[in-house]
């Protein structure tokens, strides 16, 4: 495990707070903390929630009886950092509990079922370009694109998981499942491939 660790942690400083594989697409975190017994410096990479105030981790274990080591260390030294995206932040952990802990948990639950599910965040918005405008100007195109990229730099660490990744490439598997989806409520008459969604001028904006 605590090789499987070393390899996420060093994915996701080497790009921004991405990774691939099980957490690709997903909001991530690296969790610093202190170890209870030993009071070493633990590094932990988990999923996270953007909750008022802060962020919300999850002591699930994957569904074990059992919590893992870094709740306990939370429980001994609440005060810890966190790296989020290219940020570093101070934190200080506390239980949520009754109320709260049902609000934060339920979404939490059936997002990470969605995820499990089909691998993917669900698209809410897309910016759409008319086509006689990325036709006659490619250029304006190109200049909106970079300034949604320099926005979602400008970000503050709490908004990165509310932010979707940009760009055809980084959102074609949610894309094509949004294009189902709507055929499936006969929204669209047939059914598209993603490519047919974009021209020349916008299929190859990178962030």
């Amino acid at each position: 495990m605590a090789d499987w660790n070393s390899k996420i942690i060093e994915e996701f400083r080497a790009n921004e707070g991405k990774v691939g594989g099980p957490f690709e697409g997903a909001p991530l975190l690296l969790l610093h903390t202190v170890g209870a017994r030993t009071g070493q410096q633990r590094v932990n990479p988990m999923m996270y929630r953007p909750v008022p105030g802060g962020y919300a981790v999850f002591a699930s274990k994957g569904g074990a009886p059992t919590n893992p080591d870094w709740y306990h260390n939370l429980l001994a030294h609440p005060d810890v950092e966190a790296e989020i995206g290219t940020e570093t932040v101070k934190l200080r952990a506390r239980v949520a509990e009754g109320a709260e802990r049902d609000q934060i948990w339920e979404p939490h639950k059936a997002a990470k079922a969605w995820f499990e599910r089909t691998g993917v965040i669900p698209i809410n918005h897309m910016f759409a370009v008319h086509e006689q405008v990325s036709r006659e100007r490619p250029d304006v195109v190109a200049e909106v694109f970079r300034m949604l990229v320099e926005s979602r730099k400008a970000a503050p660490p709490e908004a990165l998981a509310t932010i979707p990744p940009f760009g055809v490439e980084a959102n074609r598997k949610a894309i094509q499942l949004a294009i189902d989806w709507a055929l499936e409520q006969h929204i669209i008459p047939h059914r598209l491939e993603v490519d047919e969604l974009f021209d020349d001028a916008t299929r190859g904006l990178l962030p």
